[in-house]
């Protein structure tokens, strides 16, 4: 799984919710959705500069809604292109989409590939002199090959690597190990799935899996190795094995 280290810039002295004072700013770590969630051992970074909303001079609000939520949609090149207010009182949504909007971020980087993110900016309105900000969630927006490359390598076990990588680049030399597993066109795999899946027999099979044997999260079942990416690719599919 991808990690993001936030580091967040406000043009304000009031401190961010969920951020802890660090000596290089403002900085909270949060974890990012990815293909798998068995494994975490990589990080990226993004930094945030937070514009603050410009109220007009007499604007009134009330208390108990003023805590707008703006959800963003950040572009590969860190510019924040829709911002759109989904709570909050009607008084304060427009200038706090506005202050998203000139809000920026330095790209996110997976895989050598810049990224687009989506996330949720939250603004609490104590008074016209005391906005505070937080960054409620941030979610990195994986390209298929981003997708695939990290698939290939959080959820096989490396003889199916193996396999995958030789159909991908077309060659008719074996792996060392693929007579184990694979035999008259079919590759006998064990797919282990999260506990959330909520049809997995159906979709594994749509997926092209011959399921012979289930024991509890583990499917057993032969497929053909063409189509093994495809299904490792399913959301739910935490690692497949031989």
């Amino acid at each position: 799984m991808y990690k993001l280290l936030l580091t967040a810039t406000v043009l304000t002295a009031v401190a961010l919710p969920g951020f802890s004072k660090t000596n290089s700013g403002f900085a909270r770590e949060s974890v990012f959705p990815s293909v798998s969630s068995s494994l975490v051992d990589d990080v990226t970074s993004t930094e945030a500069t937070l514009a603050i909303p410009s109220l007009p001079e007499k604007a009134k609000w009330n208390s108990s809604d003023a805590i707008v939520r703006v959800e963003i949609s950040v572009d590969d090149k860190g510019k924040v292109f829709s911002a759109k207010a989904v709570s909050g009182d009607l008084v304060l949504t427009k200038p706090s989409e506005d202050a998203a909007m000139e809000s920026s971020f330095t790209p996110a980087e997976v895989e050598g590939e810049k990224l687009a993110m989506n996330g949720v900016l939250v603004y609490q309105f104590a008074d016209r002199d005391k906005i505070e900000i937080g960054l409620e969630s941030m979610n990195l927006v994986l390209t298929p090959t981003v997708k695939k490359a990290l698939t290939k390598r959080y959820k096989l076990h490396f003889w199916i690597y193996e396999l995958v990588e030789r159909i991908e680049k077309q060659s008719d030399v074996a792996g060392e190990f693929e007579s184990r597993f694979v035999s008259m066109g079919k590759a006998d795999i064990k797919v282990i799935v999260s506990d959330d899946a909520k049809t997995p027999v159906a979709e594994l099979t749509k997926a092209g899996l011959e399921i012979y044997k289930e024991n509890g999260a583990s499917y057993y079942g032969k497929i053909d190795p063409e189509k093994i990416i495809g299904l490792a690719e399913l959301d739910f599919v935490l690692y497949v094995s031989p």
